[in-house]
């Protein structure tokens, strides 16, 4: 720099007239000026950059997490959804089978109905009829006359109701020269009463019939009417479940498609803005560093000592001016020559400085500067560009390979738990099967040790009847005995010497000791009844108590079996989305591994020459400015 100042305080002393560090001092003022402007303009620009960057960083984190929490609640909900179908559908599949059921049932009970009723017409029809001819035959075989006239009756009657022994004995009756119309009489009455009682008989039953089939039809009728009614019910649940699963489905796609562009967006914006800041940085830098030197470079040009130093030297630079422009044209030619043994581009404008004037190689040189510029920018350009994809393929990569890890050790942790429930419900399963085998065992003990319980009871109170009765029948003996013994002991004995009458005596203490141990067999009887009720009645209790556990045992595991089956659907869903989440992570991963060989292949030469390239290029512009300064310090 300092060269170059050298040399256009030359340049402007030797143009005018005018002390040359004047000039050199504007010019620096005007720098100073200029550069100050830039800096606030540079200051506003990027002040409202910077609000741009802070304000999407808040806002799309602000969205990433709103976001993130209501895919996490989304997927729940339609995972929630899809269980709540998949029992609705259940359900009223189930429903259905319980309603054709139930219908051919009540169908078939109908025709068989229908049927009975049209053979009770039929039965009832045909007894009606045989009543009263047999009637007929009654009344007319019961006159004293017409004997003839009236087996004739009878005999049609019994061809009609095809009664043989009948038919014979009319037969018999009408060739034989005594009337046999008094049995036969007897026989019809007792036939007409038979058929009455018949006909009573089948209208009672066909009576129970229509009733039983009338409350069975009534029960049918309820239990189709509420199993529809919960088909209908649960119909309209399945619709409003499915419903709501499709509007969370789309919304969570809309949802996750928010996410992805919301990450995209900063995964984009976070480095622009970082490389924002640091170039913003580095400007700063610079233009501090250029205003200072420009500051410091006007406060050695306008001091005292620089001032006298100008004064003295200015004759010595008007004298020597032609011998400077010779010296500074060999000197620009120099520094050409040496450039161009590092650009090519160089030699032609070397050439030129010593063949064309000095307007058009400076016009060169301007062009050669202005060329050299757009190159270095679109160089940049080009390195921030590979920069900024490498850095994103990089990062995508990683997220993606961090799903992948994530993915595969949920598919792993899905297929544990769905081992450990499928054999949770296997367990739970088979202790229900367990459970109602030992119910249906202890309903069996309980019904037999029942039935023996009412025969004890049974047998134990009819030997107490028996023992009452032989009791009874036992103390009017004695009691008897007993004023046969007064009444004898009342009366003086007629011989003196006779011996006393000890028969009575006998009998009444032989009769006290059989009662005594048939009330003792009594005694044992009700005690062994009471036992017996007593262990009935325990052993009823436990039953019941054994039921009562058991059935709570059962329901409590049908509960945990069927929320384990829930949980084990949704784990079965969640395993296949992850693996279809994983085959698409890979896929994406392979995709990346593509679109990074391809950016290697198109940056590594610029990446890695890119310092070197700049430096270069730096040079080249140096020695063309230089060299135009030169020029312009020349007449």
């Amino acid at each position: 720099m300092w060269k170059i100042l050298g040399l256009l305080v030359g340049a402007l002393a030797l143009k005018s007239d005018e002390r040359p560090i004047a000039k050199v001092v504007n010019l620096l003022k005007d720098m100073s000026d200029q550069l100050q402007k830039e800096a606030e303009a540079d200051e506003e620009a990027f002040s409202k950059f910077g609000c741009w960057c802070d304000t999407n960083e808040k806002e799309r984190t602000s969205a990433i997490k709103v976001n993130t929490q209501r895919t996490s609640d989304l997927a729940s909900s339609i995972e929630e959804y899809a269980a709540t179908s998949q029992r609705l559908t259940s359900e009223i599949a189930a429903l259905k089978t319980q309603v054709e059921e139930q219908t051919k049932s009540l169908d078939e009970a109908t025709a068989l109905r229908t049927k009975e009723l049209a053979q009770f017409n039929a039965e009832e029809k045909d007894m009606i009829q045989s009543i009263t001819s047999l009637k007929g035959a009654v009344i007319t075989l019961g006159k004293a006359h017409g004997e003839a006239a009236s087996l004739l009756q009878v005999q049609k009657l019994m061809k009609h109701l095809r009664y043989g022994r009948m038919m014979s004995l009319l037969q018999t009756s009408s060739m034989s020269k005594t009337p046999a119309s008094g049995e036969i009489f007897g026989m019809l009455k007792q036939m007409k009463e038979s058929f009455e009682t018949n006909l009573d008989n089948s209208k009672k039953e066909e009576t129970q019939a229509a009733a039983e089939y009338a409350q069975l039809k009534e029960a049918k009728t309820a239990e189709l009417t509420a199993a529809k009614g919960q088909i209908d019910d649960k119909t309209v649940n399945l619709a409003d479940s499915d419903e709501k699963g499709a509007q969370a489905k789309q919304d969570l796609k809309d949802t996750e498609a928010s996410l992805a562009a919301d990450n995209a967006f900063l995964a984009d914006m976070r480095p622009t803005c970082a490389n924002a800041q640091a170039e913003y940085d580095a400007r700063v830098k610079v233009r501090t560093e250029e205003i200072q030197a420009v500051s410091e470079t006007m406060g050695i040009l306008t001091s005292d000592e620089a001032n006298d130093a100008f004064t003295k030297s200015m004759s010595f630079v008007q004298k020597t001016s032609m011998k400077l422009n010779s010296v500074r044209r060999q000197k620009a030619v120099s520094l050409l020559r040496l450039a161009a043994k590092k650009s090519p581009q160089l030699v032609t404008l070397e050439t030129s400085i010593r063949l064309d004037a000095f307007a058009k190689v400076k016009e060169n040189i301007d062009n050669m500067v202005v060329a050299l510029k757009q190159e270095q920018k679109d160089e940049v350009t080009d390195r921030d560009f590979c920069i900024k994809e490498l850095n994103t393929n990089e990062r995508e990569d990683a997220a993606k390979r961090d799903a992948k890890a994530n993915l595969e050790q949920k598919i792993a942790d899905l297929t544990s738990q769905l081992e450990d429930l499928t054999a949770s419900i296997k367990a739970l399963s088979d202790e229900v099967t367990a459970t109602q085998v030992s119910m249906k065992k202890a309903t069996e003990n309980r019904e037999a040790e029942n039935k023996d319980f009412q025969m004890t009871v049974q047998d134990q109170r009819a030997t107490q009847a028996i023992l009452t009765k032989a009791l009874d029948r036992l103390a009017e003996f004695y009691k008897k005995k007993a004023l046969m013994q007064e009444d004898s002991d009342g009366i003086a004995p007629t011989d003196p010497n006779a011996p006393p009458p000890t028969g009575v005596k006998r009998a009444t203490a032989g009769g006290g000791g059989v009662i005594a141990m048939i009330e003792g067999v009594m005694t044992e009887s009700k005690d062994l009844e009471t036992k017996a009720i007593a262990a009935e009645n325990d052993s009823q209790v436990a039953y019941e108590g054994f039921v009562k556990d058991s059935n709570k045992l059962i329901s409590a595991n049908n509960q945990d079996i069927a929320n384990k089956s829930d949980v084990k659907a949704k784990s079965d869903m969640a395993k296949v989305q992850a693996e279809g989440d994983l085959k698409a992570t890979v896929t994406d991963i392979l995709a990346l591994a593509d679109m990074a060989k391809e950016i290697h292949g198109q940056c590594d030469f610029l990446l890695k020459n890119f310092d070197e390239r700049q430096s270069s290029r730096s040079q080249e512009m140096d020695a063309l400015n230089q060299a135009k300064a030169i020029f312009s310090g020349m007449k």
